[in-house]
């Protein structure tokens, strides 16, 4: 038996004998199906096509948050069990799911949903054009101290000296100051 992967490959645009479904099975499974710990975490998914017949399948991958993935076609020289090995990345906490099954002229079998579970305890990688910021104070400063709401008034921490307004009326336009002056 060989794996070949085509892009978009179905048995019925290939030389294959007519495609059945009830000629395949397939079992999937995820190691680890549940996971905890630092991430980015590796997500195997064991995959195994039983044929009943000789011929061409097609598998189709799909994934609880819409990534694509080629179709992979299998070529079955004889009746028998096939099995592929697939990996996720996973670099954030979630519940997903994959589903395997085969395509062709008519609706093929399925894996089902094959859970798995991952929960990082590691922060998360920061989004990209964010970068992550820290600020350490410099040993020998003090940190800053903000008043508690409700505390009175606060003073800036450079103040500013506050002229009071002289008695000259320099201030004045000269058109208020002689219409005041008559």
């Amino acid at each position: 038996m060989s794996i070949v992967a085509f892009a978009n490959a179905t048995p019925d645009s290939t030389r294959a004998q007519p495609y059945l479904p009830s000629n395949f099975s397939i079992v999937a499974s995820a190691a680890p199906a549940h996971y905890t710990g630092q991430c980015p975490v590796k997500i195997n998914f064991h995959v195994a096509v039983t044929s009943k017949m000789s011929g061409l399948a097609s598998l189709k991958r799909d994934a609880f948050d819409t990534n694509l993935f080629p179709n992979y076609l299998l070529e079955f020289t004889q009746p028998g069990t096939t099995t592929l090995n697939m990996t996720r990345n996973q670099s954030t906490s979630v519940s997903g799911w994959e589903m395997f099954s085969l395509i062709g002229s008519v609706k093929g079998p399925t894996s089902g949903r094959v859970l798995f579970n991952v929960v990082c305890t590691n922060p998360p990688p920061p989004a990209p054009g964010n970068p992550t910021t820290s600020f350490t104070p410099q040993p020998g400063t003090e940190p800053l101290k903000y008043p508690k709401a409700g505390t009175g008034n606060v003073a800036p921490a450079n103040p500013v000296p506050v002229v009071p307004p002289s008695s000259s009326t320099s201030d004045v336009p000269a058109r208020q100051q002689r219409s005041t002056q008559r």
